[in-house]
């Protein structure tokens, strides 16, 4: 199995930080991560922890912005 880094660090953001620079409630962001259109990393410590790499929620961001400049 290969050997994968702990989402932890500068590189990872959490669901609350994502929604407070998107300007929305924490679960909207929640609802995007369910839906498929923003990439997500989970894993198990007791509980779901969800964590976002900072670079996949960039490219949201710019593809989501590029997609509501073109309507």
């Amino acid at each position: 199995m290969p050997h994968r880094e702990p989402p932890f660090g500068p590189e990872w953001m959490r669901v609350a930080e994502a929604a407070q620079r998107l300007a929305v409630h924490p679960k909207t962001v929640r609802n995007h991560i369910v839906s498929g259109q923003l990439p997500v990393r989970t894993i198990r410590l007791g509980r779901t922890l969800m964590r976002l790499h900072r670079q996949d929620f960039e490219d949201y961001v710019a593809k989501t912005a590029v997609l509501s400049n073109s309507a």
